[in-house]
């Protein structure tokens, strides 16, 4: 029994031994294969296997000669075991064959021509596994990579100059590919053309006139946050004052001043895309302008007047429909007249009464103050004589003919007037484009008022015109009215009341008291109240009014409006009344 565990034991120690030697073989070998690797890193695997196959023979042949090195080893246990008989030791040897047996493969295969030596060497085997853990990919890789990318691969910082054997592809690529089209982006930037004799003497900018160019426009900048622009389309305008434009940028608060008086600017030319940039230290006086409201305003005879703005010195008068405004430098101005030449020249649209907008500017042309404002004025002007546009209305739809009597038509517009003279264009954008011959009413207006634009009534008046960009005017107009629903039937009316005052409790008027309905009219009725004193209010269904606890004696007025919603036949209809309430 000790015989037979002596025998097992000595044959494990050979197998280790065995195992020990082929792993430091392999070691060896994947250190010189390495260093071969190392003085070109971009080698191809291709480039690298004939080195390998130059080395010596006996090199080559190292992997395969454990079988000897190891019997050498067993030999040196052997004296160890010298108690063994010879017959035992043999037998000890003949297991220690049968065991390696697999390994010896290897050197049978290396003992094979030199000419077979390369094919053996370029295709590993399978039991070489410390020669498939040393891949050429990386070197592959690099290899595989086009050349732009290898460009970006030298600019952009990276970590190692070779990338882990486990590294995707794919991992490379995206860290180097954003790099190259980052530094391309950075490299190929727009290159503007420069100005020429560009200088700045005593706050004024000045510069050589580029060709080519339709004008100029500069920024300039306060820190971060504020800017102030300046354009001029005229090319031969070859300065511009920078201390000024500061100012003006300071008064109108676009710029903010800075505490080094250090502020940045750029300069433009359109049309040939050149550009400068620069900096000028100026130390302004300029206090930033807090907008105020125009005062004293005033409508009589007709004339339109206000109290002058101080350190204004010119206003202007914008008016609803008016593309632009009108500059003056009086605080009065007649807007009667000023609204009957506009309708003649069809500037605007008649109206029962005019969005006012007034404001006023420093001499620097800065904006100062304003007031906003409605003025009712119904003008007797009568908008001059236009060339007709041949249009009917075949029950909903409104069809007309091309425009043909001189001047091109860009597209037509359809004016939908309500009864209150407000108004909204019907479709989309420019109106009707110049082909479109017809027109849906009923869904057109319908789609106005689900939008806002207007009120539902039952009657509308239409305006049809032919439009010309160039000029911004009709070149000829049709007129008609439309009906869109017959009309709602209600009859309301109001009447006065009396409450007895009551410092504890609010107080409740029946609706009948205060509003008396002779005809219901169509669809549900509702109620609304429009101006008066906010501790008196009503209810939008029932139409009773409470009147709030310790309100003063007196008689208060409110207005209401009561609202009949109509039906898919009938228009809505709202009645404004205006109720007295006596609180006695």
């Amino acid at each position: 029994m000790k015989k037979t565990i002596k025998k097992l034991s000595t044959v494990l120690l050979a197998l280790a031994m065995i195992a020990n030697l082929s792993l430091s073989t392999g070691m060896k070998l994947y250190a010189e294969e390495t260093e071969a690797d190392q003085p070109a890193a971009t080698e191809s695997e291709e480039t690298s296997a004939p080195k390998a196959t130059k080395k010596p023979a006996e090199e080559t042949s190292k992997p395969t000669e454990q079988k000897p090195e190891k019997t050498e080893e067993s030999e040196t246990e052997s004296p160890k075991s010298s108690e063994k008989t010879e017959a035992e030791t043999s037998k000890e040897t003949e297991a220690a064959k049968e065991t390696e047996e697999p390994a010896a493969k290897t050197p049978d295969e290396t003992d094979k021509p030199a000419a077979e030596t390369p094919d053996e060497t370029d295709k590993p085997s399978a039991d070489t596994p410390d020669e498939t853990e040393i891949p050429d990919e990386p070197d592959e890789s690099d290899a595989d990579i086009p050349d732009e990318t290898e460009e970006s691969a030298d600019k952009a910082p990276v970590e190692s100059d070779k990338p882990e054997a486990n590294e995707p592809e794919t991992d490379k690529d995206s860290k180097k590919v954003p790099d190259e089209s980052d530094s391309k982006e950075s490299k190929n930037d727009f290159t503007y053309a420069e100005f020429s004799n560009i200088k700045i003497e005593n706050g004024i900018l000045s510069w050589d006139a580029m060709p080519g160019t339709e004008g100029y426009y500069l920024w300039i900048y306060s820190g971060e946050n504020g800017c102030y622009w300046w354009d001029c389309e005229d090319p031969s305008v070859t300065s511009i004052n920078l201390k000024k434009l500061i100012d003006i940028g300071i008064k109108s608060n676009n710029l903010s001043k800075q505490k080094n008086n250090t502020y940045t600017f750029e300069l433009y030319a359109f049309g040939v895309s050149a550009h400068h940039e620069g900096s000028i230290t100026y130390k302004s006086s300029a206090k930033p302008y807090k907008i105020g409201k125009i005062s004293g305003v005033k409508y009589s005879g007709g004339k339109l007047s206000w109290k002058k703005y101080s350190g204004a010195s010119k206003y202007t008068i914008a008016i609803e429909d008016f593309k632009g405004e009108l500059r003056f430098s009086s605080n009065s101005y007649n807007f009667n007249n000023l609204i009957d030449k506009l309708i003649k020249d069809r500037t605007i649209y008649k109206r029962n009464s005019y969005r006012v907008y007034i404001y006023a500017y420093d001499k620097d042309d800065v904006y100062m103050a304003y007031w906003n404002g409605t003025i009712k004025y119904q003008s007797k002007a009568t908008p001059c004589e236009l060339p007709a546009i041949n249009a009917s209305i075949n029950g909903d739809i409104l069809s007309w003919d091309a425009y043909t009597g001189g001047g091109t038509v860009n597209y037509y517009n359809l004016r939908v007037v309500c009864p209150d003279q407000s108004w909204a264009y019907a479709g989309w954008g420019d109106g009707f484009n110049s082909s479109q011959r017809t027109c849906d009413l009923k869904e057109v207006i319908a789609s106005l008022i689900d939008y806002g634009y207007i009120k539902e009534y039952s009657t509308y008046t239409l305006e049809l015109t032919a439009i010309n960009y160039d000029l911004d005017l009709p070149l000829a107009e049709w007129a008609g009215t439309y009906k869109y629903k017959e009309p709602n039937t209600l009859k309301a009316s109001s009447k006065k009341a009396s409450v007895k005052y009551n410092k504890k409790k609010n107080k409740t008027i029946k609706r009948t008291s205060v509003i008396k309905i002779t005809d219901a009219g169509q669809g549900a009725i509702t109620y609304k109240k429009v101006s008066g004193n906010s501790k008196i209010t009503i209810n939008a269904n029932s139409g009773n009014i409470t009147v709030k606890k310790k309100l003063k004696k007196k008689t208060y007025t409110i207005k209401v409006k009561v609202i009949a919603a109509g039906d898919d036949t009938t228009a809505r209809l709202e009645k404004i009344l205006t109720i007295k309430i006596k609180l006695k």
